[in-house]
């Protein structure tokens, strides 16, 4: 029974505002692995300080994975995303707004290398890294492409017991005519963010 896993899971806001649920399965009885998995967030939020926005976005993705050894693979997908980006009616200019729809389908290829060790909840020891790219085209409007290229590092070291010394590099870039933004610092959840805009 450990050869075929089905997961899912939701995440709902106390506001409703925010959310998001997913399903996956995967099929690891043969040396490739396979999995399946779907997607669906509702995200709403002001914009500009003015209008009510409300993003949907679907996903889904076929994977597959061929281990070369214990600590080191080959991963390629396919994936779709539909994103249904709406102005919420608020006054007579917004209500008068046509709702956005946007697609995406893509490929995204990898090399994941990992050989850390739990010694613990949330503590590891040992190294880890992946290297990516992905390409996405809208298959109706075939202007609009997206190019992502990266890198994702991390190294941990036992100092002491329990105490554990991590470190991680990441690095990652877009091209094509939709970029993708990418902030640095802040944590998840913070109460007052402020982002750039330029």
């Amino acid at each position: 029974f450990e050869d075929y896993k089905i997961v899912g899971g939701f995440q709902i806001a106390g506001n409703f505002d925010n959310n998001t649920f997913m399903l996956s399965g995967e099929d690891l009885s043969r040396r490739m692995d396979r999995k399946i998995q779907a997607f669906r967030q509702q995200t709403r939020y002001t914009f500009g300080g003015l209008a009510l926005v409300e993003l949907v976005t679907i996903s889904t993705s076929y994977r597959l994975s061929y281990p070369i050894n214990e600590v080191f693979s080959i991963r390629g997908s396919a994936r779709y995303i539909l994103e249904d980006f709406e102005l919420l009616a608020t006054d007579g200019l917004t209500a008068a707004q046509p709702k956005e729809i946007f697609h995406y389908a893509g490929v995204k290829g990898e090399l994941v290398f990992d050989n850390t060790l739990p010694i613990g909840l949330n503590l590891r020891r040992g190294m880890r890294w992946k290297v990516w790219g992905e390409y996405y085209q809208d298959p109706v409007n075939t202007d609009r492409s997206l190019v992502t290229v990266g890198l994702d590092w991390r190294n941990y070291v036992r100092i002491h017991r329990n105490l554990i010394l991590a470190n991680r590099l990441g690095w990652s870039t877009s091209l094509g005519t939709d970029r993708v933004a990418f902030f640095l610092g802040s944590v998840d959840n913070v109460l007052n963010p402020r982002e750039d805009n330029s």
